[in-house]
């Protein structure tokens, strides 16, 4: 059976993470092989007019094939344009089914940072409420890892590039204030690879700088700060309450009025010690 390119390269990640037969006494999946668990394999091979059959020693092709049509597809991974979005979106199917996934995705606003956290605390949740499940935590967790490190393998290696994915940021040696490039130079190649990757994808999703990017010092609005969610505040409570202090917080209006009453007056520079510029239409004040 022949499927699309981005189906291919995300089922590499899978199965290195599932890996081979499991049959542990608190997996919640049961009898499993490849990741595919007896309960689906059953349901499958019934949908197709054939009788049960252990999962134990299931053929790759034939996991290919399930993950495809029962996963992949109805997902709805194979319509994301953005193909971290899609193999998260997908992997998340395998552990709680499509229907949870899309609806954790939907939630995260397709964030696939956001996603990862919520992901977090989905598996949190359900240790609380199955104390048992405590042996799979860290599990879990290296599972989560092994994902942001893959969606990064899926920009460097060139498996997808996003369409912004050229433009200069603070982490370029070409970036225009050579005062934000020297905090960098000892990173690894790759890590700065990294770093560049999350910054991008989340300037040009939530059309905002994050605290991620701290050579950037970010405004945030009253609009932004009405958004966030009560754990997404507690996380930027102490840079909120800083910039409340020093200079209050604006609405997107009066951010931009500020930002043009700069441009026509002929200087760039703040009290604060920086100078306004504009990225994508954020406005951002860099530290001089």
């Amino acid at each position: 059976m022949k499927y699309d390119k981005n189906f291919e390269t995300v089922m590499d990640y899978v199965f290195k993470s599932e890996g081979g037969f499991s049959d542990r006494k608190n997996d919640l999946g049961g009898r499993t092989d490849k990741g595919v668990t007896q309960t689906t394999y059953n349901a499958w091979r019934k949908k197709k007019g054939l009788a049960p059959k252990d999962v134990k020693g299931i053929s790759t092709d034939e996991a290919k094939q399930l993950y495809y049509e029962e996963f992949w597809l109805p997902t709805g991974a194979s319509k994301v344009q953005d193909l971290r979005e899609g193999y998260l979106l997908f992997d998340m199917a395998l552990n709680s089914g499509p229907y949870e996934a899309k609806k954790l995705y939907e939630k995260s606003n397709g964030n696939i940072y956001q996603f990862l956290k919520d992901r977090k605390t989905f598996y949190e949740n359900l240790i609380r409420r199955k104390p048992n499940q405590e042996e799979n935590r860290q599990g879990w967790y290296n599972r989560l890892k092994d994902i942001e490190n893959n969606m990064n393998g899926i920009i460097n290696k060139g498996y997808y590039t996003p369409p912004y994915q050229n433009e200069i940021t603070p982490y370029d040696k070409n970036f225009n204030n050579s005062n934000l490039n020297t905090d960098f130079h000892n990173y690894k190649h790759e890590e700065l690879q990294n770093i560049r990757n999350k910054y991008l994808y989340l300037q040009n999703k939530n059309n905002y700088f994050t605290g991620f990017a701290a050579p950037v010092e970010h405004i945030y609005t009253r609009e932004e700060l009405g958004k966030m969610s009560g754990n997404e505040f507690a996380q930027h409570e102490k840079a909120i309450m800083k910039q409340l202090k020093e200079r209050g917080i604006p609405t997107n209006s009066e951010l931009k009025r500020q930002q043009l009453s700069k441009s026509s007056s002929g200087s760039s520079s703040d009290s604060n010690g920086g100078h306004w510029v504009t990225i994508n239409g954020n406005h951002v004040l860099m530290k001089d």
